[in-house]
C-alpha cells in the first residue's frame, strides 16, 4: 500500500492530493494499471463484516491522484482500520488478501489536541 500504511489527519481537513506509491507486502512496487479503480473504505478497528455499508468513509478514485475532502474526515477523532481494494479488468486484489501492507490505519485527531 503506501509507504508507511499508516494516515494522520485532523478531523474536518482535506487530506491529499497526492500520488501513492503501492507496494507488495514485500516491498514490491506495484503499478496500477490503467482502467482500474481503487476503492478505499474506513471503518472502525472492531467491525470485522466483509461489507463496507457500514463503512465511515468510502472514496474510489481512478486516477493517480488520492485526496480526502474535509466532509470526508469530518467523523469522530479516533484509529480506524482502512481497506483498499483494486478493481479492473480481470483484477480484484484487496489488502485483506495479504497483497499488500497489512498494518493500515487512519488516525483523526480532534484540530485542539
Amino acid at each position: 500500500m503506501m509507504s508507511s500504511g499508516s494516515i494522520e489527519v485532523f478531523r474536518g481537513n482535506t487530506w491529499g492530493p497526492f500520488t501513492p506509491t503501492l507496494q507488495y507486502a514485500d516491498g514490491t512496487p506495484y503499478v496500477l494499471p490503467v482502467g482500474a479503480t481503487v476503492l478505499f473504505t474506513v471503518k472502525d478497528k472492531t467491525d470485522a463484516r466483509a461489507d463496507d455499508e457500514h463503512a465511515r468513509i468510502r472514496k474510489d478514485w481512478s486516477g493517480g491522484v488520492w485526496s480526502l475532502s474535509s466532509s470526508d474526515t469530518d467523523i469522530p477523532a479516533g484509529v480506524y482500520a482502512y481497506d483498499i481494494k483494486i478493481i479492473g479488468d480481470g483484477i480484484e486484489l484487496n489488502s485483506a488478501s495479504g497483497v499488500f501492507v497489512v498494518h493500515r490505519r487512519i488516525t483523526i485527531r480532534d484540530a485542539n489536541v
